[in-house]
């Protein structure tokens, strides 16, 4: 008697990322950094960009057209010295990090060396600040997910900490050690789809990836080899690691799929990289200062089994 043969077709989204522009920024000017970072999206596709030797935020459309800029010092642009002054009342910044739009037209930064998050309005004036009850020591990284939660990274203790939108604290997850729930250097950190926080944990020759549930239980474990500075995501949720020499690619699993980019090394060196609502992706960069945008090539591939 005869079967009929069974087959089925798996179609798979090919996503590979082609460098679409590099735009130098170095200088104090308008629209210039001079030690970038951090850069961040926000939901009307304007990005963020952290400069810490000028202790500011600078603001740009999607299309790197500068919009504006506010933090510790905003200069005017008449020769007088009266307007320049800071327009944080809570005093300046000092060691800015990182930051995170928030879901009232507000913005979450993070002022490592004053030990505190602070929240200013669109035009970048102080709302308030927030600590947890024992205090942060150097509040670097920060991330959101869909409950609106503020999760900071507090590098010197090794953990990171869940604050409401209204900044309170809710808990904790981590602290030095080698435990599951423990991490040695704490380097950075995402949030996936599923508010699942991705961690970076940096030892002397490999990095620890760990995934943990919102309420901090441990899903997955994965050891590479290298010593990686970077975790970010795109808009599909592939998972980037970046080295001084190196760009490995992630599935939402932590199991290693293909490279994405067709020339890796136009995102080493990179100081930070977001992805934005447009799909594509955006990276910092130093020496020289410069902003890369990265533009997705979708192709639909299909295999029979």
């Amino acid at each position: 008697k005869n079967f009929a043969e069974l087959s089925a077709v798996i179609t798979v989204l090919n996503v590979n990322y082609e460098l679409e522009e590099s735009k130098l920024m170095f200088g104090s000017g308008p629209g210039q950094f001079r030690e970038g970072v951090s850069i961040r999206g926000d939901s009307f596709n304007q990005i963020y960009l952290v400069d810490t030797a000028q202790e500011a935020v600078l603001k740009f459309n999607e299309k790197l057209q500068f919009l504006g800029k506010f933090g510790s010092f905003n200069i005017d642009e008449s020769d007088s010295f009266e307007n320049d002054f800071a327009n944080i009342e809570e005093g300046q910044f000092d060691g800015i990090n990182d930051l995170l739009a928030g879901p009232r037209l507000t913005t979450f930064i993070s002022d490592s060396r004053n030990q505190r998050i602070v929240e200013v309005d669109s035009s970048g004036n102080f709302v308030r600040e927030f600590k947890p009850r024992d205090g942060f020591d150097e509040p670097t990284k920060l991330q959101t997910n869909r409950r609106n939660e503020i999760l900071v990274l507090d590098s010197e203790n090794e953990r990171i900490i869940v604050f409401n939108n209204f900044g309170s604290q809710v808990f904790s997850i981590g602290g030095y050690g080698t435990g599951d729930h423990r991490f040695v250097k704490l380097v950075d950190f995402l949030v996936d789809f599923e508010d699942n926080l991705v961690c970076l944990d940096q030892l002397e020759k490999v990095s620890l990836i760990k995934k943990y549930s919102r309420n901090g239980r441990l899903l997955k474990k994965r050891a590479v080899q290298g010593r990686y500075e970077i975790i970010a995501r795109d808009y599909w949720g592939h998972i980037l690691l970046l080295g001084e020499t190196e760009l490995k690619i992630l599935d939402s699993q932590l199991r290693s799929v293909k490279q994405l980019f067709n020339k890796p090394k136009h995102l080493l060196n990179a100081a930070s990289i977001t992805h934005m609502d447009n799909k594509k992706l955006y990276s910092l960069h130093n020496n020289p200062a410069m902003v890369k945008v990265f533009n997705p090539r979708l192709t639909l591939l299909q295999s029979k089994i």
